[in-house]
């Protein structure tokens, strides 16, 4: 079994997908986003930073079926 270590600097691309993917949802993206912006180098290039300024107007966009998302409970453990 081979342990994976993250590695910012190869991580690039799972940012994008993270941003851009339709499977994501926005809140999701968001958390990302908001807590880890400062530790990726994705948001270190000029030109990805100033995705950051527009970003919800992209996921409009970028994620049209999940921008607004449905509220939904699960019930687990439940004894009839």
């Amino acid at each position: 079994m081979s342990i994976s270590i993250f590695n910012p600097e190869e991580s690039d691309e799972d940012v994008h997908y993270i941003l851009t993917s339709e499977e994501i949802s926005k809140e999701l993206a968001a958390y990302c986003l908001d807590n880890y912006k400062d530790k990726l180098t994705f948001f270190q290039n000029p030109i990805n930073q100033k995705l950051i300024k527009d970003i919800d107007f992209l996921w409009r966009f970028w994620k049209r079926r999940n921008y607004h998302t449905e509220t939904q409970i699960t019930l687990t453990g439940i004894e009839n």
